[in-house]
């Protein structure tokens, strides 16, 4: 009885030590998943105070978002456009008016004009698959697909990947069966800590196959109400019973917070 009630409780023990979220310590890279009335943007706050804000969208959206930004104490930004669409000008230029924005950041063709804020030209940098970015110290923006050759062709999404340290976060975008296909031939390290579901987590995105390649820790859904709600059939995919990873959804938890010191991701919220 005694090796039983000892076996116990360090198994209570050691799930509490579990559960206890310590922040790291030193530079970190703090990762926001917004919510739709955000837009469902995603913001890489880099441990110099700059941020990498991903596919604002919608002008309303857009408009909390720059009240979010400018809460957060944040002044200077990169933009990353995984999949430009018609009101992506508009988000941009109130972007622009708001914050420095030193780049923004994107595959296909240049932009049809150049893009202008109140200081000047902003540095537009175009990206294809096996491209980086460098982001700050430790932090890489690498892009996965499409290929280069393919640029005459805006509707491809972006996938990417955010390296910090040893830790990653792969966003997926719009990527659809076909996407994923590709890039699990194509042998690159899909290997990520944090997987942000295709957009809004619709049918058909999600493969085991992909999951497989990614072993994800934590999944992250983006999505909205309606017809921007997850499909059940990509929830039971990825539910931890069959993937062991933590699933959160912006439509539940709301805003979801991370941070990672380039060693390990750690949820704050």
């Amino acid at each position: 009885m005694i090796i039983v009630a000892v076996a116990v409780t360090a198994l209570l023990m050691s799930k509490r030590k579990d559960q206890v979220r310590v922040r790291p310590q030193g530079p970190v890279v703090a990762v926001d998943f917004l919510t739709a009335s955000f837009g469902n943007s995603v913001v890489f706050t880099m441990p110099d105070g700059r941020a990498l804000v991903v596919d604002p969208a919608g002008s309303t959206a857009t408009r909390r978002l720059v009240d979010y930004l400018r809460q957060a104490g944040i002044s200077s930004i990169d933009v990353l456009l995984t999949r430009p669409g018609s009101g992506s000008e508009e988000c941009l230029q109130r972007l622009f008016e708001a914050f420095e924005v030193r780049r923004v950041i994107h595959q296909g063709l240049p932009w049809p004009r150049p893009l202008e804020g109140p200081g000047g030209q902003i540095a537009e940098v175009l990206i294809y698959g096996g491209d980086s970015v460098r982001l700050c110290t430790g932090l890489r923006l690498i892009a996965l697909s499409p290929l280069r050759g393919l640029e005459d062709n805006k509707s491809l999404p972006l996938v990417t990947c955010l390296q910090y340290g040893k830790t990653r976060f792969l966003l997926m975008s719009d990527a659809n069966a076909e996407d994923e296909g590709y890039l699990i031939r194509s042998g690159q390290d899909l290997a990520s800590d944090v997987l942000v579901i295709g957009r809004n987590g619709r049918l058909g995105r999600t493969s085991l196959e992909l999951l497989f390649a990614v072993k994800p820790r934590h999944c992250i859904v983006l999505a909205g109400s309606g017809a921007n709600r997850p499909s059940r059939g990509l929830l039971e995919r990825i539910d931890g019973k069959n993937t062991g990873a933590n699933v959160y959804r912006t439509d539940i938890h709301g805003i979801i917070k991370m941070i990672s010191d380039g060693n390990v991701v750690t949820v704050e919220q």
